[in-house]
């Protein structure tokens, strides 16, 4: 078993700092405590980076859904969507028509 520990997925959350600063940490926060002790979760900017051991695998669907969850736990799936980025990542987005605005 390995304990290396590879970045696998990225989050860009540009929209969601425009809603509220605290909400990256948020997401971290309820990412850590769905996805166990076996992924590491960081900051990087605008980014939430979600690193994996070797023998820890996540699946990018599952990934999906945990954002959304997220979203509507904060109930902001009437402002903004996760869309797929390239293979390794997710884009929390503004949904057209919508103005993105501070709590």
């Amino acid at each position: 078993m390995s304990n290396e520990i590879e970045v696998k997925y990225k989050i860009l959350s540009e929209h969601l700092i425009w809603v509220d600063e605290t909400l990256i940490d948020e997401l971290i926060s309820f990412l850590e405590e769905k996805l166990g002790s076996n992924v590491v979760i960081s900051r990087d900017k605008n980014f939430v980076l979600i690193g994996l051991s070797k023998d820890h695998d996540l699946s990018k669907r599952t990934l999906k859904v945990y954002i959304k969850r997220f979203l509507h736990k904060y109930e902001l799936l009437d402002r903004l969507r996760v869309i797929s980025g390239d293979e390794e990542s997710y884009i929390i987005h503004k949904r057209r028509g919508i103005e993105v605005t501070r709590f």
